[in-house]
């Protein structure tokens, strides 16, 4: 068993396969019970490792789950955009912006 420090430490590492294994040990049988941050710190490590469309699936999760949290919108917003989905990735960007209008 992992706790999150442990994965968030493979993470920022980008040791992603570690990272991988250790969000998923944590994400366990009820994956949607998660907190925001884990999903997302889950998305975005599939996203680093290819998986674009389980990225952006575990992203919209963190971020429907947490919609006043600007860094999951934003990297909703991301995901969105790479994904040719233009409006949505709009007002994800929008609203992110506007949780955190004097953040860069």
């Amino acid at each position: 068993m992992h706790d999150f420090e442990t994965a968030l430490a493979l993470h920022r590492a980008g040791r992603w396969g570690g990272a991988r294994a250790a969000y998923e040990s944590l994400l366990g049988a009820r994956p949607e019970t998660a907190p925001a941050a884990l999903q997302l710190h889950y998305g975005m490590v599939r996203h680093r490792l290819g998986d674009a469309a389980v990225a952006l699936e575990w992203i919209a999760r963190a971020a429907a789950l947490a919609p006043q949290w600007p860094l999951a919108r934003l990297n909703h917003a991301r995901l969105l955009f790479a994904s040719q989905r233009i409006e949505q990735a709009r007002g994800e960007f929008e609203a992110a912006f506007a949780l955190a209008p004097g953040d860069p």
